[in-house]
């Protein structure tokens, strides 16, 4: 294994991956001539390669590839039997990793070779499970690969239960195909949330849904406009609330937010640091942390009500609850460049969200003397 760029706190979360992941064969790095991206790949787009790239060139890959054997992929996928067979390997999880290794010009990658996925179901079990739980697929394409699954595994409960997601989650992607072409075309525009997407699916005629999304957009624009400050006294700053990659958002801060919803699904087991930061360091609170950690429960848990996300999520999950707005606070407290009370949340984040933490971030985790935040 070449790691000798990795920083201490990847080096630490690469060992921890291959302690967990199961035994594999003697194979651990592999040159990028020996591996194909998968051709079935649920995930159409790669984003941000090049900010990637950059990653990778000063720091290495913290997390390795998981491939399979072309032969094995080939007979599961003999459609794409041709793509494959002239590689030993298939990866199928990383492919924006392969993509982003050659863009930096490395000549091998970390590979965790998986040799119990042998089935076509196995196969994109495998390969949805971590775009699924790192948000890289869109709903559009989490909704296009719960339908083939539907169609090798019958049912939309066998479904939820493969990919670790409950019946809810897959229904409410199900709504995304019960959308008329017009409003679907605005969803894919960005004119429109996910949350009003799958608000307007939940009926199938398309006039009520016309006329239900001109309703909304009547309800938007009739919104009083915000009152000005009282003149002489200084307005209160107030993080403007945008979902978990919206546009306004710096990549390093966008990647925070994905890793901690992600982060949710599992609750992992020690979050002591990240609820201390919070407490310690809170930030100002005007509803906009409670509000930020309600978004991310109901991306994972599924629609909760508009006004009560958060309230119906901490009643039904209190410990989720409590380490989303613990996360919030610590997220709405950074300002782009980390200070040195951000370090148990950055460091948490890498160790238990799968987080890529910025060139400035490691510094700080590693007390960089040339770290002067």
């Amino acid at each position: 294994m070449q790691n000798n760029n990795l920083t201490l706190a990847e080096r630490r979360r690469l060992r921890q991956q291959q302690q967990e992941q199961p035994a594999a064969g003697p194979k651990v790095t592999a040159s990028l001539g020996e591996l194909v991206a998968n051709p079935a790949n649920p995930r159409v787009e790669l984003p941000r390669l090049e900010e990637l790239a950059d990653s990778i060139r000063q720091s290495g890959i913290a997390q390795s590839l998981t491939v399979v054997p072309s032969p094995v992929f080939a007979a599961a996928y003999p459609e794409h039997a041709g793509v494959v067979v002239s590689v030993p390997f298939v990866v199928v999880n990383g492919n924006r990793r392969l993509a982003a290794a050659a863009m930096a010009a490395l000549t091998e990658v970390p590979i965790h070779l998986n040799t119990t996925a042998t089935t076509r179901t196995e196969i994109l079990v495998l390969a949805l499970t971590e775009n699924i739980q790192r948000e890289d697929l869109s709903p559009l394409e989490e909704l296009e690969t719960i339908e083939e699954l539907k169609g090798l595994l019958e049912t939309y409960s066998a479904v939820a239960a493969a990919l670790g997601k409950s019946e809810g989650w897959v229904s409410q992607r199900r709504r995304l195909a019960n959308l008329a072409p017009e409003v679907l075309d605005v969803f894919k525009a960005g004119g429109m949330t996910i949350e009003q997407a799958r608000e307007l699916g939940k009926t199938k005629d398309p006039a009520a849904q016309r006329e239900a999304w001109a309703g909304l957009q009547e309800k938007a624009a009739e919104k009083p406009a915000k009152k000005a400050a009282t003149p002489g006294k200084a307005a209160k700053t107030k993080v403007p609330r945008q979902d978990a990659a919206g546009p306004d958002k710096d990549p390093a801060s966008a990647a925070r937010h994905t890793a901690c919803q992600a982060a949710l699904t599992g609750v992992p087991a020690d979050d002591t640091a990240v609820v201390l930061s919070a407490l310690k360091n809170p930030a100002g609170d005007d509803g906009t942390a409670e509000w930020l950690a309600g978004q991310w429960l109901v991306a994972v848990n599924g629609d909760t009500g508009p006004e009560s996300s958060f309230a119906s999520a901490a009643a039904a999950n209190p410990r989720q609850a409590v380490l989303a707005l613990a996360l919030a606070q610590c997220e709405l407290r950074m300002s782009g460049t980390p200070a040195r009370v951000d370090r148990p949340y950055i460091g948490w984040l890498v160790e238990h969200a799968a987080y890529e933490a910025t060139a400035a971030e490691r510094r700080l985790l590693e007390d960089d003397p040339a770290f002067t935040a």
